[in-house]
């Protein structure tokens, strides 16, 4: 067993003569694990008392103690070199060193494969920042969600090179959140948003009555009409303040809350939802005149339509 604690040293021994497929094979073996077992440690801290909640897991369940130790260890030997290489990046001055990736530090230190090191990736960056996955009904989402959810995270406002949010990239939100929040500001991103998502949703509808198309569709801005302005102003609150703990705690609860919650009391579908803030996007992208601020606000608003992808019909049955 040491010799899976560092796999590096296990592809260098002499005592066994092994391929590298074989050798491969046996790391990826030894750190796989049970998605049921990641669900429960997502977002936790890796202490003692977590993990004798993943070891009270394996009552009355095919899994074993030992399994579950060994996943749970797994994961915190992951995570604890990460963080000393990410500490050690910090005070180098090494091109080599700054280029790295927290890819990188897992595939080079543990020879495990690009699918499985980037899962491990996801976990340590969502428990590395806590971000909260139980609370809010958050708990009926699975971990393969989870995964996806992470990974267009710390793709769209994260950094591949580190565990936190992109700094700049909040800067920016900030100074969105000062100048879109005006009520003439979103006076005027309202009518151009409008008159993008009015012809995507009747172009959408099938139906063959138009006066029934008509009143549909009135009813649907209508009950936009009242909570567009929550909404904007919610996504920019939440790209604005992932320097917080606190609000990058609560980060997902705030998606839930402040953009999801508002849509489905409008009674809008997944596809109406994309279809709205699609419209945010194009609207936007339509302005004549560019802020700097401007590429941060549409990474906002792709980060938020690719987490109601997964969101939404998991949190509140809405479907296409």
């Amino acid at each position: 067993l040491p010799y899976f604690y560092e796999p590096l040293s296990f592809q260098k021994q002499m005592t066994f003569e092994l391929d590298e497929k074989s050798l491969r094979g046996m790391i990826e073996r030894f750190y796989s694990f049970d998605e049921i077992v990641m669900r429960e440690l997502l977002g936790k801290v890796m202490s003692k008392a977590v993990r004798k909640e993943v070891e009270d897991m394996t009552e009355g369940s095919s899994l074993t103690v030992k399994s579950a130790r060994r996943q749970f260890d797994n994961l915190k030997r992951v995570m604890t070199h990460v963080q000393q290489e990410l500490a050690a990046k910090s005070s180098s001055s090494s091109s080599k060193a700054q280029s790295s990736t927290v890819l990188d530090m897992i595939m080079a230190q543990f020879l495990l494969p690009l699918e499985l090191a980037s899962q491990y990736q996801h976990i340590i960056f969502m428990s590395t920042n806590k971000i909260e996955t139980f609370k809010n009904r958050l708990s009926v989402i699975d971990f393969k969600e989870w995964n996806s959810l992470a990974g267009v995270i710390m793709a769209l406002w994260g950094s591949e090179h580190s565990l936190e949010f992109d700094g700049s990239f909040t800067e920016q939100m900030r100074s969105a959140k000062e100048s879109l929040s005006t009520r003439e500001a979103l006076s005027e991103y309202k009518k151009h948003v409008f008159a993008q998502l009015k012809a995507l949703i009747a172009d959408s509808d099938p139906s063959p009555n138009f006066a029934g198309r008509e009143q549909a569709l009135r009813s649907k801005i209508a009950a936009l009409d009242q909570t567009f302005n929550g909404i904007v102003k919610g996504m920019l609150q939440i790209g604005s303040a992932l320097q917080e703990l606190r609000e990058v705690r609560d980060l997902f609860i705030d998606v839930q809350d402040k953009v999801l919650d508002p849509c489905d009391k409008a009674d809008l579908s997944l596809e109406q939802v994309i279809m709205l803030l699609g419209s945010m996007d194009k609207a936007f992208r339509q302005r004549p005149k560019q802020p700097i601020w401007g590429p941060s606000w549409i990474k906002c608003v792709e980060g938020i339509k690719m987490v109601t992808i997964t969101m939404y019909p998991k949190l509140f049955g809405r479907h296409a």
